[in-house]
């Protein structure tokens, strides 16, 4: 809620896209380049007083974001102080080296990287659009957009996860990958908001393909590095959030909002598509459930 007020202020008072995808979503990526800049600050820190440090930080932060008045810059600058201080334990050199070793295998891997690919790319793409309901939507709709996607998240990982046995969400797989863009095409032909209510409320139902690639990495990671593969996995879907907020912003200052939006659920749908074959091989290995 606090990124979708700053992204909201950001949009009233700049009218720049850019601003407003970024401050919707660009915490996340500033919080990975923050932890490469300031680990050495907590490397005395236990993770109590780690967790501690956290929890005050982040209420502080919402405190001052509440302040009225407040200019913008001091709104992004609460925000990158905000994320520089929240801690990741620093690791020795030779772990250091084993995790880009690990990295470049998972990354190098002929099945686990469509699997990360798919959890990256195509998603990050959907939420630069849905960095752009602001803009879309205005003051009027934009929360209301934000909502129907939230709903059909909630309910598309209720079914998927809950109801569906897992042999069923494995071959779901690709519908559910497609479903995540393909009723946003309606957006390049500017439908009316209320329309639009209900094609971000079905798309959104496809991000629960997320868990059923989770299932197919879990199968297929080492034992021994799974929780680095996870971390993996999170930190990419991080970045190509980040990133494609980004690109929805600079589309957005050429383009309308509802082109610039239509114009990246279509390069997701065409990533999505492209990456079907790599993911045929994790599906050939699953056991018959």
């Amino acid at each position: 809620m606090a990124s979708l007020a700053l992204a909201t202020l950001a949009y009233k008072e700049t009218g720049s896209p850019i601003l407003s995808a970024l401050a919707l979503v660009g915490g996340s990526l500033l919080t990975l380049l923050g932890s490469l800049t300031a680990l050495s600050l907590f490397d005395g820190l236990d993770a109590r007083s780690a967790i501690l440090l956290v929890i005050a930080v982040t209420g502080a932060q919402a405190a001052l974001q509440a302040v009225p008045g407040l200019p913008l810059p001091v709104r992004f600058a609460v925000l990158l102080a905000g994320v520089r201080a929240r801690p990741i334990p620093a690791r020795p050199g030779n772990i250091l080296a084993e995790t880009h070793r690990v990295n470049a295998h998972v990354l190098g891997s002929p099945i686990l990287r469509p699997i990360m690919l798919s959890a990256w790319l195509p998603n990050g793409l959907i939420v630069g659009c849905e960095a752009l309901f602001i803009p879309y939507g205005g003051k009027a709709w934009s929360g209301f957009l934000f909502a129907a996607a939230a709903g059909g998240m909630l309910l598309g990982d209720i079914v998927v996860d809950r109801i569906l046995t897992t042999d069923r969400r494995d071959r779901l797989l690709t519908p559910l990958r497609l479903l995540l863009a393909l009723p946003y095409l309606g957006l390049l032909f500017h439908t009316p908001v209320g329309v639009a209510l209900v094609l971000g409320f079905v798309a959104s139902a496809g991000y629960s393909a997320s868990l059923v690639l989770q299932e197919r990495l879990a199968h297929e990671a080492d034992p021994d590095v799974e929780g680095q593969v996870f971390g993996l996995f999170g930190n990419g879907q991080m970045v190509g959030q980040s990133l494609g907020a980004l690109a929805g912003g600079l589309l957005a200052t050429v383009l309308s909002p509802a082109t610039s939006m239509g114009l990246l659920v279509a390069a997701s749908v065409l990533v999505t598509v492209s990456l079907n074959a790599g993911l045929r091989r994790s599906r050939r290995s699953l056991p018959n459930v």
